[in-house]
């Protein structure tokens, strides 16, 4: 039901190849290479995902590591399939507002220099059968329609029948977008309306230098530093068809020469709600608001991560995290349909404090954690996530009388700091958890 059109030809086959070598070049550094292809029947061309690395060890204690990856998402099969009506009707005119993936030739607008706003060309569900009917292709210029408005005004008891139609030079055109999330049309211009190629794999490039080592049989130390080149994020689903309207203020200057000031406004106002076609892709269905996603952006960070763990004794070890992102959020550029978020803070850190006993059979652990906040971008909603603070404690005891069974205790957010670590979810407070274990 959510394929429609495409509910018998939405089959997904994809086709992989790996290959992993590892080669000693001496005893101490050791070089790895691997690729993979995927071929994925909807999407244009193969994905071609190579990595290299170099891998250095010194001695048993240390290494280091120097990393070139590229990795790929496919989208969603519905970010391909998907085809269903949003709205079978916007505000009691005949329109719908239909959802539809993107299909292998994309979405491609007709625009030229005999067209209305901006070079476009509309669809509307009031071109009579005589002129087409709604499939036929009119320049978007919104005075095409003066016999709809003066139709639909009629059946509202309003009657213009009377006025002079204007022309295009008389009456300019405006588009506006619907935003779904506001259930309201918003201005845009004509250089808003931009294709939509076919979907392509997204694309995550890494190069990262590593250490980790143990130093002085006490100091467990892990390093790491990273660029990372993010191309072709699935854009959130909004309405990519503008539709067509009268220009207030010439439409009121308009109807200024029939009427007085007074009713020239009201009745202005009235009619520039009115939308009286839709700007539609060759592959979009006549007049219908098109609702779908497109991939876009190339976006780069860097960022690293710092790890220590110190063990004074058999007992006792202290740990310390600390990670850092570069950039998490990037403003819409011109022809890109929104703002990115990596849905990441910049900073987080975690100091840990752990005891173990084995001969007690106790195993303890206490661990703070502070994440920074961080804007979010995603498919339920658009906020940003306060910083918070927590600390857990985790404990686990063996019995004295049988060791196999084990008590442990589990407490998250142990000073009960309610928090909220993404949009649009409730608040956690506490959560203890006691469990005895058996094991066998």
């Amino acid at each position: 039901t959510l394929y429609g059109r495409n509910e018998d030809n939405d089959d997904i086959n994809e086709i992989g190849v790996y290959l992993q070598s590892e080669t000693n070049l001496s005893s101490k550094l050791k070089l790895l290479l691997a690729v993979r292809i995927d071929d994925h029947n909807v999407l244009k061309d193969p994905v071609f995902s190579p990595r290299a690395a170099f891998i250095y060890r010194p001695n048993e204690k240390q290494n280091f590591r120097i990393t070139y990856n590229r990795a790929f998402q496919t989208p969603e099969p519905g970010d391909f399939f998907f085809d269903f009506n949003v709205w079978s009707s916007l505000g009691g005119l005949p329109y719908d507002v239909r959802l539809r993936g993107v299909p292998e030739t994309g979405y491609n607008f007709r625009r030229n220099g005999n067209g209305g706003i901006g070079g476009l060309y509309m669809q509307s569900p009031f071109t009579p059968g005589l002129f087409g009917g709604p499939s036929t292709y009119l320049p978007a210029e919104a005075t095409q329609m003066w016999g709809a408005i003066v139709d639909i005004l009629l059946a509202q008891g309003i009657n213009i029948s009377s006025l002079p139609p204007p022309n295009s030079g008389q009456v300019g055109t405006i588009l506006r977008m619907l935003n779904v999330s506001t259930e309201k049309f918003e201005d845009i211009v004509p250089g808003d309306v931009i294709d939509i190629t076919p979907l392509e794999p997204g694309r995550t490039t890494t190069f990262e230098i590593g250490y980790k080592g143990l130093i002085n049989d006490k100091l467990v130390l892990n390093a790491n530093v990273y660029y990372e080149n993010n191309k072709n994020f699935i854009a959130p689903y909004v309405v990519e068809t503008p539709n067509v309207f009268f220009e207030p203020n010439s439409l009121t200057a308009y109807l200024r020469n029939f009427m007085s000031t007074a009713s020239a406004d009201s009745l202005a106002e009235v009619i520039t709600g009115i939308p009286v076609g839709t700007v539609t892709p060759k592959e979009g269905d006549p007049a219908d608001l098109l609702v779908t996603t497109r991939t876009f952006a190339d976006i780069s960070h860097f960022g690293g991560e710092l790890s220590l763990t110190y063990y004074p004794n058999n007992y006792w070890a202290f740990n310390g995290n600390y990670s850092y992102v570069s950039k998490n959020f990037w403003e819409r550029k011109e022809g890109e349909p929104d703002d990115i978020a990596l849905n990441a803070p910049k900073h987080k850190i975690g100091l840990g404090i752990q005891y173990t006993n084995l001969q007690l059979g106790l195993n303890s652990q206490l661990r703070m954690r502070y994440v920074n906040d961080f804007p979010v971008i995603s498919g339920i909603g658009i906020g940003t996530v306060p910083s918070y603070f927590v600390m857990d404690l985790f404990t686990s005891y063996k019995l004295p009388f049988n060791r196999n069974f084990e008590v442990v205790l589990s407490l998250q957010n142990l000073l009960n700091k309610k928090h909220r670590e993404f949009i649009a979810v409730p608040e956690i407070g506490r959560l203890a958890i006691l469990r005895l274990k058996y094991s066998f």
